[in-house]
């Protein structure tokens, strides 16, 4: 197994480890979206849905422009 802190094994890294960290910022966006879609229908009143239509609506433009952002990549 190679050593990629050492230098010389470390060539390519970089792009592999911006994969992971859009890959994984990604997957927390789209739980995000379930998470507000889930609140949403448990929410009692009135005002709390208004609130978290409007948080579900950021969370599926972040999660719209992750996407869009990897794609581009």
């Amino acid at each position: 197994m190679k050593d990629f802190l050492d230098p010389r094994n470390a060539e390519g890294m970089p792009k592999q480890a911006d994969a992971l960290f859009a890959t994984d910022f990604l997957l927390t966006a789209k739980n995000g979206v379930r998470n507000c879609a889930f609140a949403l229908t448990e929410a009692t009143t009135p005002e709390a849905r208004a609130i978290l239509r409007r948080q579900l609506t950021e969370a599926l433009e972040l999660h719209r422009e992750a996407t869009q952002l990897m794609l581009d990549k």
